[in-house]
């Protein structure tokens, strides 16, 4: 089962990256952090970074309202994109496929 659920901050307007507009395709990308203390008191953070890809009305919905710094949650699947770069070496990309998500309207400032 491929299920992924993540909540978090985006890091930039989702944007769409689809010509057509009958078939939006929506991308954005989300921060996650874990706080934690080690054995000896001291506190750590790391946040990871996920793409997102909308389609159809969801992407339609998403580009309307998701804006850098607005907690969104997500629930979809992971996919693996593999392709060259500009040096010819091939890479995988891992993208969240969004089913459904849900957001809060307040942004944090971005000063």
């Amino acid at each position: 089962m491929n299920i992924v659920v993540l909540s978090g901050r985006l890091g930039a307007d989702v944007v769409n990256v689809s010509n057509d507009i009958e078939n939006v395709v929506a991308v954005g990308n989300i921060a996650t952090n874990e706080v934690y203390t080690d054995k000896s008191g001291v506190k750590h953070e790391s946040v990871d970074w996920h793409n997102v890809i909308f389609f159809g009305g969801r992407g339609s919905v998403a580009l309307q309202h998701l804006k850098k710094g607005m907690l969104v949650s997500v629930q979809g699947r992971i996919n693996y994109v593999k392709y060259k770069g500009t040096d010819g070496v091939e890479y995988t990309k891992s993208q969240i496929v969004v089913n459904d998500f849900s957001f809060q309207s307040q942004k944090i400032n971005q000063e």
